[in-house]
């Protein structure tokens, strides 16, 4: 994943630094001994190929430890056909969508879930300095109606299911207020 930056994006005081995460989500398929397998079947060639697991930077059943403040989340989705739609907990947290394909958005929007479909990427930030320490967080993709055909593994596209987890482990400096027009 590169990251690019410019100094209009830098003069807007985003989280960036330790507060500033990359995070590349994928589906894929694991063999009995846990190695990594790709065998499309037709039915995956005609509806798309799903992976039964989800990846995040590469890691199963992510964590992150985080503080107390504001972060940047970018989010990619390097599946080959799964779509996700991203939501905080069960109960839809809001975060800020502050960007897309097309760079920053000219205005932050609060939301409480945003589709990422293959190859599109998100940038959001969440806030969590309303959250206790010891509180924990789940990035997760909501269930969705979904009319295609079944793939051939285990997790259909539309279900919902846990894709990394974030705890909340130390108070955080205050959270910086970015600007509210980006353009």
């Amino acid at each position: 994943m590169f990251i690019i930056e410019d100094d209009e994006e830098l003069a807007l005081k985003l989280p960036s630094g330790e507060f500033e995460i990359p995070l590349l989500i994928q589906d894929k398929r694991f063999d009995a001994n846990k190695q990594l397998i790709y065998k499309p079947v037709n039915l995956d060639m005609s509806s798309g190929w799903l992976g039964d697991q989800i990846l995040i930077n590469g890691t199963p059943n992510a964590y992150l430890d985080v503080k107390q403040t504001m972060y940047r989340f970018r989010l990619i989705n390097g599946s080959n056909a799964r779509m996700y739609l991203i939501t905080i907990d069960a109960d839809q947290k809001p975060f800020t969508i502050i960007g897309n394909d097309g760079g920053l958005l000219e205005a932050p929007v609060t939301a409480t879930s945003a589709f990422l479909s293959p190859a599109e990427r998100l940038d959001i930030i969440i806030d969590f300095s309303g959250f206790s320490i010891g509180q924990t967080l789940t990035l997760k993709s909501a269930s969705f109606p979904y009319g295609g055909d079944p793939s051939s593994g285990s997790l259909q596209q539309g279900d919902g299911f846990d894709m990394m987890q974030f705890n909340v482990t130390a108070s955080g400096t205050k959270a910086i207020r970015f600007r509210q027009r980006f353009r």
